[in-house]
């Protein structure tokens, strides 16, 4: 009961404008008040343990004031790490400048909340103890003027690839259109979603000209910024990128609540920026400790217990779970059973052409399901991604997809949605084969020894040689015919899946010690609390800005 209220009480809340606005106003000013409290404690003690100025020069691409506070915070707090160790630091800001946020970028027909910014920004930012510079700093009128002529003179076609200074401006607006409607390909014969990919190409070539102007005047040596991409924060990463000064983006992981990825040069999908630590570390068993972290971490996957499983949970529809998995093994109807781990369609993992064995996520489908068709002794089961259950409520899901693009599929490909009870490995049987795009339930399967083809190349996973190597589409479908090669490798492999693992979940994923680990993307208050053990010399914080600052691997030695 209480739960419905609430939801009563957001609904009302939103569907009334200054309802809306004066609720979140009111929250706005809470949120500045704590956090002056929590920064101005976070600042004394930075100055008063400051090392020597040196020449570093760090601009964090903060883009927000606020609401988004988590990420306001993690921003903020490393501002102030880096000038402990002596850098000039500069917090660069939208300041509602281009009328679009977070929530414009990411949620479907949810209200932008700009006028937030608008409205309290300036305390927000004061009450962070940071130097702020503004987009509006870095473009003109004139520069937007042009901007916008020059998108008005382009086609659908040229749109989708255009370069601006340099960057390819067209990719990052079409991830963000496709974000914005929450699935992963536009519809270009719809006036609505051409006019999104309008907007959101505008959007992000006033970021490159931001980021160009900026490289130009302050001049600085690091960029540390979210994710990098769509078009708020892929084109600074590219155009810095493009220039030689090093970037450093962050990603919250879900796989261990809590703990983030930290990428030089390079986009968290990757390897690369790494793979000397990682050539490394391959050559030397696991100790025993090691191995237990590893083996138990899975073990909680297996059991379903971990943080980021129990997200979904709670939307599943536990009904007759035994009883459904029993319908999904008729006795010796099948051959073999393959398992497709179907992406969210909007997954930033998937943009661009980062296959060269299929045009996209979706071709891959496509040829697959097709296959089955043909091959009615194989049994196929699509597997939604959980994540639909939190973020699809108002876009077409991989199953409408199917639906529609398939119409009625024969007994043997079963799609499962997305409130299906069952996790990676509960759909998996001593004769089973996983086909996976990029996603992490490659590497999962790994570990287990089992065979999984992956068919994106860039998948940080696959670069590391832990899962088998396909470069074409008859590879692939050879393989679906005749899985033995995966399978033989997949039982060889173990161990250097296991050591992967390790790695990346335990090496490279650093725990930021204000995040809560049960709740995803979470502050824990009590941890900002006591700002002398947040930034004390050997934590996990000051630890990270050194390696940037230094030029290492951001991974735990």
């Amino acid at each position: 009961m209480p739960k419905l209220i609430i939801k009563k009480l957001k609904n009302f809340v939103k569907g009334h404008d200054n309802v809306y606005k004066i609720v979140l106003i009111f929250w706005g000013f809470f949120w500045i008040t704590r956090a002056r409290i929590i920064f101005s404690k976070i600042k004394r003690i930075a100055k008063q343990e400051a090392l020597p100025k040196n020449s570093h020069k760090v601009l964090i691409l903060a883009i927000r004031s606020i609401p988004t506070t988590n990420l306001v915070y993690f921003d903020a707090v490393f501002g102030h790490a880096f000038k402990k160790l002596g850098c000039a630091v500069k917090m660069l800001y939208c300041d509602g400048f281009l009328n679009s946020c977070d929530a414009n970028t990411v949620f479907y027909n949810q209200k932008p909340q700009c006028f937030v910014c608008k409205t309290l920004g300036p305390q927000v930012r004061n009450s962070l103890g940071l130097d702020c510079i503004f987009y509006r700093q870095y473009v003109s009128d004139s520069d937007i003027k042009d901007i916008k002529e020059k998108v008005a003179k382009l086609n659908t076609a040229e749109m989708l690839n255009y370069e601006y200074l340099g960057v390819n401006v067209g990719i990052h607006a079409q991830s963000s259109a496709v974000r914005y409607f929450l699935f992963g390909s536009l519809n270009l014969d719809n006036p609505k979603e051409v006019e999104m990919l309008k907007e959101k190409l505008i959007l992000a070539m006033i970021a490159t000209k931001v980021a160009s102007n900026i490289v130009e005047k302050e001049k600085p040596d690091r960029l540390f910024l979210l994710h990098g991409v769509y078009s708020t924060w892929a084109p600074f990463l590219d155009y810095f990128r493009k220039e030689g000064i090093d970037t450093i983006v962050y990603m919250n992981m879900s796989q261990r609540i809590g703990n983030f990825l930290f990428r030089r040069n390079n986009r968290a999908n990757d390897i690369m920026d790494v793979k000397d630590k990682w050539l490394d570390f391959s050559r030397i068993p696991l100790t025993a400790r090691e191995e237990e972290k590893v083996d138990s971490y899975f073990k909680q996957r297996l059991l379903g217990i971990t943080p980021d499983q129990g997200m979904y949970a709670k939307n599943f529809d536990n009904t007759d779970k035994e009883k459904s998995l029993q319908k999904l093994a008729p006795e010796n109807k099948y051959s073999r059973r393959y398992v497709l781990y179907a992406n969210v369609a909007w997954d930033c993992a998937i943009e661009g052409q980062i296959s060269n064995i299929f045009k996209d996520v979706f071709s891959w489908i496509d040829t697959t399901i097709e296959f089955f068709k043909k091959n009615k002794n194989y049994q196929l089961i699509i597997k939604s991604h959980p994540a639909e259950l939190i973020w699809e409520g108002s876009s077409k899901t991989m199953a409408d997809y199917i639906f529609e693009k398939h119409g009625s599929l024969p007994d043997n490909i079963t799609i499962l949605k997305p409130d299906a009870p069952f996790s990676a490995y509960n759909l998996v049987t001593s004769d089973t084969v996983g086909l996976v795009f990029n996603g992490t339930a490659g590497l999962e399967l790994a570990v287990l020894g089992m065979p999984v083809l992956v068919v994106a190349d860039v998948v940080h996973y696959k670069n590391a040689g832990v899962v088998y190597q396909i470069s074409t589409p008859k590879e692939y479908l050879d393989l679906l015919e005749n899985p033995g090669p995966a399978i033989s490798f997949a039982k060889e492999n173990i161990k250097l899946a296991k050591k992967y693992a390790y790695f990346f979940l335990f090496k490279s994923m650093i725990r930021i010690p204000f995040y809560r680990e049960d709740q995803w993307s979470v502050i824990d208050w009590r941890a900002l609390s006591d700002p002398k053990k947040l930034l004390d010399r050997e934590g996990y914080i000051m630890q990270i800005c050194k390696k940037i600052v230094n030029g290492e691997d951001i991974i735990i030695s």
